[in-house]
């Protein structure tokens, strides 16, 4: 067991939510509307935490934005985007980099065939549905998936 620690250490990320306190003992509906009460907390803030469309969020977006455009308008063949996390932030950078790929290889005016979107979650694809909490907490892991994603890529963007 890990020692407790005091609760304005613990990372947001790590710590329980008021709305899903007692979602173990709820019927399948109000799990439902629970798990998004909590995910709507993205765009209306949680706590003293800001929300997706806080001017520094989306400054912070712009600039990714636009270094992705630059690299994107380079060399895509010798060039990529990794987006990594661990928990849900992997699980985001999952999602955003397949929708973006699917993106680019369909109805976008920038046609791509090979995927320029990669991402990382620690601990791997079975993260994904599965908590893997000594693997995420891995730096070697995350170190060792980034080289094996970069073989045959001069640039990355992470």
């Amino acid at each position: 067991d890990r020692p407790k620690m005091a609760a304005e250490h613990v990372p947001f990320t790590e710590r329980s939510n008021p709305l899903s306190e007692n979602i173990d003992v709820q019927n399948c509906e109000d799990i439902v509307e629970i798990l998004k009460a909590v995910d709507e907390e993205v765009f209306t803030g949680w706590g003293q935490f800001k929300n997706i469309y806080s001017p520094t969020t989306i400054t912070k977006i712009s600039r990714i934005a636009e270094l992705t455009r630059k690299i994107l308008n380079k060399d895509r063949e010798n060039n990529a985007v990794v987006l990594s996390g661990c928990g849900t932030s992997g699980r985001i950078a999952f999602t955003v980099a397949r929708s973006f790929n699917k993106y680019l290889s369909s109805g976008s005016s920038i046609q791509q065939k090979e995927s320029f979107y990669h991402y990382l979650v620690a601990g791997a694809d079975k993260a994904l549905i599965r908590s893997e909490e000594a693997e995420e907490d891995s730096w070697e892991g995350g170190a060792k998936a980034l080289k094996e994603a970069s073989i045959c890529k001069t640039q990355w963007s992470l």
